[in-house]
């Protein structure tokens, strides 16, 4: 009877996992209060096991009223999902300005084929998200992205490759002194770890990915100890807001899932940051 009781939980645990990993959460943080500008964030689709369906993200954005979307990496895993990652984010962008770097799964897919770097680039150009890797874009008042320097733009998105899998040899451009027409800096990259290594105060605000918030709840953080090697996450810095290096920085708990479609205690997440 003791067994089938156990067994009985189990089934009963594992179903409530398997729900919350489909269960949006909107998180809203106010990053400054200079700019007026709203920035949709999304990280780590992982798209073999996410249950959250991309209407319902297009939804939240589009009653947040967002100006831009930022996508932090970590769409696909297998070469078929290229195409259907990004009809996925184009799905949810809704035709908002739209940018995206790619994480650590992304960079082992196109390790072993190259060529298929070219055709999730394609992929997500033909869906009106542009992939960077270490470059600056600013966003200025009008609506749309440009990529080229433009000193009266409010907002300069930085955006750094990934930590350890990316090309850390970019030479980070000195941040300009600190004027009342300065534009605010926006940094996103996927490993939060890449922050930890950036000069003090270089970014007026930084979002990162990668950790899910720890995905499945563990005791004592251990599921950051046994399967986690950054620094930041083994000294607790896993989830929400924190300060690394002087920069503010907000760690989004992502919308996917690997290894299987379960969370414990770290709902999906669509991040709206306010500037």
């Amino acid at each position: 009877m003791a067994w089938w009781c156990l067994l009985a939980a189990i089934a009963v645990l594992i179903a409530y996992m398997r729900w919350e990993a489909g269960w949006l959460k909107v998180e809203r943080v106010t990053a400054s209060t200079r700019l007026g500008l709203r920035i949709a964030v999304l990280s780590d689709l992982h798209l073999s096991f996410c249950r959250v369906p991309p209407e319902k993200v297009r939804a939240a954005i589009a009653e947040s009223r967002s100006d831009v979307f930022l996508f932090l990496g970590d769409a696909v895993d297998k070469p078929d999902q290229i195409d259907k990652a990004a009809f996925w984010l184009q799905t949810a962008a809704n035709g908002l300005p739209a940018c995206a770097v790619e994480g650590n799964h992304d960079h082992s897919l196109f390790k072993t084929r190259p060529d298929l770097r070219v055709c999730f680039r394609e992929s997500l150009s033909d869906a009106g998200i542009r992939l960077l890797s270490n470059e600056q874009v600013s966003f200025g008042r009008e609506p749309g992205l440009s990529g080229k320097a433009a000193d009266h733009a409010p907002l300069l998105l930085i955006a750094l490759d990934d930590y350890r899998h990316g090309d850390m040899s970019f030479p980070l451009p000195p941040r300009p002194a600190q004027t009342t027409d300065a534009p605010y800096r926006l940094l996103f990259t996927h490993n939060p770890q890449r922050i930890a290594e950036l000069p003090e105060g270089y970014a007026d605000f930084a979002v990162a990915g990668h950790f899910h918030g720890g995905q499945i709840w563990m005791p004592f953080g251990l599921e950051f100890l046994l399967f986690r090697r950054e620094a930041l996450g083994r000294a607790g810095i896993r989830r929400g807001l924190h300060t690394v290096n002087g920069i503010p920085l907000y760690l989004t708990r992502g919308i996917g899932n690997v290894l299987f479609p379960l969370r414990l205690g770290a709902r999906p997440e669509l991040t709206i940051i306010d500037l």
